[in-house]
C-alpha cells in the first residue's frame, strides 16, 4: 500500500471536542493500493455529510475550513470510500469484528481494513453507506466507537467506555433506526429532515443546497419516524 502526500495537509479545522483520540483523513484512490491524501485530520464525522452530498451532487462544499472538492476528492468510477485513520488503540481490530457482524446481522456490507503504521489503518467504508447521511452517520458511528484499548463484546459495550460517552444518544438513535428497516420511501433522498427540508438523488445543478442543514443531518436528525416513535404521538 502506498500513500501520496502524506505530509501536505497540516493543520486544523473549526471542531467541536471528540473525547475519542480517532482522526480520521480523507483518501483518494489512484490505483489499486494507492491513495492520495485530500483532506487534513479531522475528529467531527459530520463532515462526511458534506463527502457524501459531493459524491452524488459533483458539486463543491465548504463548511468550518474543511473543503470537499468533488474532482479532488473522488476518482471516476469510484464506488467505496477510502479512509485513514490515526490514532487507533489496541482493541479497535477485535472491535470492528464485532462491528462487522452487527453489520451483516443488518444485511449490509462489511468494512475492511489494512494496517499502514502503528496506529494509523487504510478503512474501506464500502459504497452503500455513501447512499445517504445516515448510512454514512452509522457506520461511521460505529468504527469510532471500536476505537478502545478494551476488546468489547458488542458495541453497547464499546460505547460504555469512558472514552465513548459523549457518542450514547448517537448510538441510540442508530439502535432506534435500524438499517435494516430503513424505509424504501426515504431511498430518494440524500439527506432529509422532513418533507421540506431535504435533498433527493438527481436533483437540478441549479438548486440551493443549505450547507449548514446538510453538515448537520446525520442519525439524529434524519427525519425518519419510527413505529415507536408513531406509537408515541
Amino acid at each position: 500500500m502506498k500513500i501520496i502526500g502524506l505530509d501536505k495537509w497540516q493543520g486544523t479545522y473549526a471542531e467541536s471536542g471528540q473525547t475519542n483520540p480517532l482522526r480520521w483523513q480523507n483518501l483518494k484512490p489512484i490505483e489499486d493500493g494507492v491513495y492520495e491524501v485530500v483532506s487534513k485530520q479531522w475528529k467531527c464525522k459530520d463532515f462526511m455529510n458534506e463527502v457524501v452530498t459531493s459524491f452524488h451532487t459533483k458539486r463543491d462544499f465548504s463548511i468550518y475550513g474543511f473543503s470537499v472538492k468533488h474532482s479532488t476528492f473522488f476518482s471516476e468510477g469510484q464506488a467505496d470510500l477510502p479512509i485513514l485513520l490515526h490514532n487507533v488503540k489496541a482493541g479497535w481490530e477485535d472491535n470492528m469484528e464485532v462491528v462487522n457482524d452487527y453489520l451483516d446481522s443488518q444485511d449490509f456490507m462489511t468494512v475492511s481494513w489494512e494496517k499502514f503504521d502503528e496506529g494509523k489503518f487504510v478503512v474501506v467504508i464500502p459504497g452503500i453507506y455513501l447512499m445517504n447521511t445516515m448510512f454514512m452517520s452509522q457506520v461511521t458511528l460505529f468504527i469510532r466507537l471500536a476505537n478502545t484499548e478494551k476488546v468489547y463484546g458488542s458495541i453497547n459495550d464499546m460505547c460504555n467506555d469512558p472514552i465513548n460517552k459523549q457518542d450514547a444518544n448517537n448510538l441510540a438513535a442508530c439502535f432506534k433506526k435500524p438499517l435494516k428497516d430503513f424505509p424504501k420511501s426515504l431511498e430518494q433522498y440524500i439527506w432529509y429532515y422532513d418533507d421540506t427540508n431535504n435533498l433527493k438523488h438527481g436533483v437540478d445543478k441549479s438548486v440551493y443546497i443549505p450547507t449548514s442543514y446538510m453538515h448537520n443531518c446525520g442519525v439524529v436528525s434524519w427525519g425518519w419516524e419510527t413505529e415507536e416513535e408513531t406509537c408515541a404521538v
